[in-house]
């Protein structure tokens, strides 16, 4: 995979973030309570995590926004969690300043049948000693403006959408979008004597459905990963590929500009009715000066139901040789025995010395595998290529993902730059054809990704586009297509201070091309997806970690 300096020292910054999958539903909820990522407030027995957590402490808290009086739950296409005074909803790469986090317009909500109308309808000027909005066409005046400004102003309470009035119950008050504020003299001189309603209770309780719809229930069963990469679900169990940590032999210049040092440390792992346990280790493994694994990146399972993996390199394969014995397993592919046993099956660092498909500087790392009926298909990522491996050891290309020309960044003095493809995964579809995840090289631009479909006789289109950083592809039972977003919001754009812009995002395509997407607070980095035989969802999650884990994901 030919990367820039940039992607490693963002997989170093993955390494060391703090982050953890969030979870939808109570019993879910209950495995976090012994991490740092959630705080439990037994008052309203409900817990506030990741991004949700941050903005709560930093904008607010208990004094604007009360306490959480529901956990996060997804609702109309958002993920959202309700508290006494407000509705907090992420919305990822909106606000990265703000860990992506808006405030539910709960004040536009509770007064919609009365807009236009009394104290709502809009004035046309300021009043004397009043701060004037235009916008909304009323005025916040004395201790509600006082109380506005040093609060939060507009990111916390919006725009006013009516004048102060005096309310059935002869409390002033006065309604601001995501807000209303009460006047109540002697009650708390220190905050100009103006509190902040209930809303968020309000809104809770006045919901058509007075319980949530059903939600996704996250639940993490398998851990104690090392660099997972690639699953694949099949009669056997769960398959997890482990690319491993390297080891302290002999090192060798890998494709991203840094050092790998080898050793034996990647393995297979298998999830079934006898629980987590690792089929076979010992794989050849490297690991760069970032901390990123290269190992054993995916698994494939033929009619048969032998298995097979693609073990990467990313480096120049000529480099082979300095890495002797331990480095034997390296750019690869792999028969994996039940039993333990590894039969080598074809050599794809001769293939990319003696053939170079996409006949530019040598590089192999293959990085997926999908079984199509007759032989093995591998994305290799390194050599931007497709390869058709048979189980005798051929190996022939089928086709190569050229580069093109994208606009360049800022920071680089030119319109236009070339960009390489890097397809990351491949998965057979129901029409027999070959359906590829792109990467996308530097500059890794925010819905630069394609989705490529492939016909077994090489002709390539594409399938679908829009994508950032894909890094995995898999079909369910029932014709949809997977993929997996590795950063969502672009390799670019991550900021290790915040790591909501690490957020990974799942793409569900319909055979008629519609498309569903899902995003949970805390899933990030993740490079593997499959799909059980119940329709559930795996996923691993912070992958380059080491909290790395498998998620599975039951959607309603």
């Amino acid at each position: 995979m030919r990367r820039s300096m940039l992607l490693a020292l963002l997989l170093f910054i993955a390494s060391i973030v703090p982050v953890a999958a969030s979870q939808s539903g109570e019993d879910a909820y209950a495995e976090w309570t012994s991490l740092d990522y959630c705080e439990y407030f037994e008052q309203t027995d409900k817990y506030l995590c990741f991004g949700f957590r941050s903005y709560w402490h930093e904008y607010g808290g208990l004094e604007i926004f009360g306490y959480p009086i529901s956990n996060e739950i997804q609702e109309d296409g958002l993920t959202v969690q309700y508290f006494e005074r407000a509705r907090l909803e992420w919305h990822p790469g909106v606000w990265p300043e703000r860990h992506d986090v808006l405030q539910g317009r709960l004040g536009a909500e509770l007064t919609r049948d009365q807009a236009g109308q009394g104290p709502f309808a809009p004035v046309d000027a300021a009043k004397d000693g009043c701060e004037y909005f235009p916008q909304t066409g009323h005025n916040v005046c004395d201790n509600f403006l006082k109380r506005w400004q040093m609060s939060g102003g507009l990111p916390v309470f919006g725009y006013p959408i009516s004048e102060a009035f005096t309310d059935d119950d002869g409390v002033l008050v006065q309604y601001f979008e995501r807000q209303k504020m009460e006047y109540l003299p002697g009650e708390w001189p220190e905050r100009y004597d103006v509190l902040f309603v209930l809303i968020g209770v309000e809104v809770w309780e006045s919901r058509t459905d007075p319980a949530p719809p059903p939600q996704p229930e996250l639940s993490i069963v398998a851990d104690d990963l090392v660099q997972p990469r690639g699953l694949l679900y099949s009669d056997h169990g769960l398959f997890i590929a482990e690319a491993g940590a390297g080891g302290d032999g002999p090192c060798i210049m890998l494709g991203s500009g840094v050092e790998g040092c080898v050793g034996e440390s990647s393995a297979l792992t298998i999830l079934d009715d006898e629980g987590q346990r690792r089929l076979v280790d010992g794989v050849s493994s490297l690991i760069e000066e970032t901390g990123e694994g290269i190992g054993i990146h995916d698994i494939a399972v033929d009619d048969d139901g032998e298995i097979y993996v693609a073990v990467g390199l990313g480096a120049n394969p000529e480099f082979l040789d300095d890495l002797g014995e331990e480095g034997g397993d390296l750019a690869s592919i792999l028969h994996i025995g039940l039993d333990g046993e590894v039969t080598f099956i074809a050599d794809l660092a001769l293939y990319e010395e003696l053939e170079n498909p996409d006949g530019t500087d040598l590089d192999t790392n293959p990085y997926g595998i999908a079984w199509d009926g007759e032989a093995l298909i591998v994305a290799d990522a390194g050599g931007n290529s497709v390869l058709r491996v048979s189980l005798d050891g051929e190996v022939e290309t089928v086709a190569v993902l050229e580069p093109r020309m994208v606009p360049a960044p800022p920071f680089i003095p030119a319109d236009e730059i070339p960009m390489e493809s890097v397809p990351t995964n491949v998965a057979v579809g129901p029409d027999g054809n070959y359906y590829v995840a792109e990467l996308t090289g530097f500059p890794f631009p925010v819905g630069g990704a394609n989705i490529y479909k492939i016909t077994p006789d090489g002709d390539v289109s594409v399938h679908a586009t829009g994508f950032t950083a894909l890094g995995d592809l898999t079909f369910d039972d029932h014709g949809n297509l997977w993929a997996l977003e590795i950063v969502a919001g672009g390799l670019l754009n991550a900021d290790p201070e915040d790591p909501s812009t690490l957020a990974s995002r799942i793409i569900k395509i319909a055979p008629d091309g519609t498309q569903t997407d899902y995003m949970f607070q805390g899933m990030a980095f993740a490079t593997g997806i499959t799909v059980g035989s119940s329709g559930e969802i795996y996923v691993v999650n912070l992958a380059v970690t080491p909290m790395a884990h498998v998620l599975r994901i039951d959607l309603p």
